[in-house]
């Protein structure tokens, strides 16, 4: 299924992959066969700094459970870097979305302006 969207997203893909592990020794098992496979691949295209963060989601004895995880190759120095960098990527393509919504709905638009000095018309709940 294909979108019209930047990456091509596909959320039947995503659907997919979001289904929780039926156990968190089997969400283990597959996340340490990801990192492995991450390696050999950095090895053979000889990428020297690489990081990466995962989640995924298993099936608790209490219910759905998320589960979290990552890993460095290469000089610490530069993995702090290409974090942050991917964090600044993140956060400016969440503000793109942002000023989609806006430019699309006038109530979004609105609810970006702000002003502290004067109390919010919405009541809080206590």
């Amino acid at each position: 299924m294909s979108t019209n969207n930047e990456w091509d997203a596909d959320p039947e893909k995503y659907k997919r992959l979001a289904e929780p592990f039926e156990s968190e020794e089997i969400a283990t098992v597959a996340a340490r066969a990801f990192l492995g496979e991450l390696a050999t691949l950095r090895e053979k295209y000889r990428i020297p700094e690489l990081i990466v963060q995962y989640q995924c989601y298993l099936q608790g004895e209490e219910g759905p459970r998320v589960m979290v995880g990552g890993a460095g190759w290469g000089n610490q120095l530069y993995q702090t870097q290409l974090a942050k960098r991917a964090l600044d990527q993140e956060f400016d393509h969440l503000a793109r979305v942002i000023q989609f919504l806006a430019d699309s709905m006038p109530r979004v638009a609105r609810e970006l302006i702000t002003d502290p000095s004067k109390p919010s018309p919405r009541k809080r709940k206590e």
